[in-house]
């Protein structure tokens, strides 16, 4: 074609050049659609690549958390624990959870909670139909990669990897 011959009149052109430039352009355009396209899917935040539940192998602990997070986001997590329920039950998180976490909210209040080497220790009553629902909003303090462990004193305990980004 006539276009993609070199000129010299009124200003010089390497249309090799101009292609090889008009190549990348298109392949940049590529690789910023596929990272849009991956933010809305919650590669980089909560969404469908983040959302991630966990469970003992006989499901009677559960936990729904977000595999990725940004420090100073708010976090959410949801811990289910199947009936039948002692009159206080244990809930354990590893201290890596105090490490990289601040809980802003804990829904229901436990009845009594501390805090040691062993992690953070929450004593809760359970519900009118014998099982327990937590639910924690946390804001990361911290970002890497997180190892969090979960348990529930005599039911067993979950755990899982959440990546936080900066």
């Amino acid at each position: 074609m006539v276009e993609n011959r070199d000129r010299s009149h009124p200003v010089p052109e390497d249309m090799e050049f101009q292609e090889r430039a008009w190549r990348a352009e298109r392949i940049a355009w590529g690789v910023m659609g596929i990272f849009v396209l991956l933010a809305l899917l919650g590669l980089f935040s909560s969404g469908f690549f983040s959302a991630a539940s966990t469970a003992t192998p006989d499901g009677a602990v559960t936990v729904d958390y977000d595999r990725f997070a940004r420090k100073t986001a708010r976090s959410n997590f949801s811990i289910r624990i199947a009936a039948p329920l002692p009159a206080e039950t244990l809930v354990r998180m590893s201290p890596a959870f105090e490490q990289f976490y601040v809980i802003e909210s804990l829904y229901p209040q436990a009845v009594r909670s501390t805090a040691g080497a062993a992690g953070l220790e929450f004593f809760f009553a359970p519900s009118a139909a014998g099982d327990l629902s937590i639910h924690i909003a946390a804001r990361a303090q911290r970002f890497g990669v997180a190892r969090f462990e979960i348990e529930a004193a005599d039911r067993g305990s979950v755990a899982f990897t959440q990546i936080i980004y900066p």
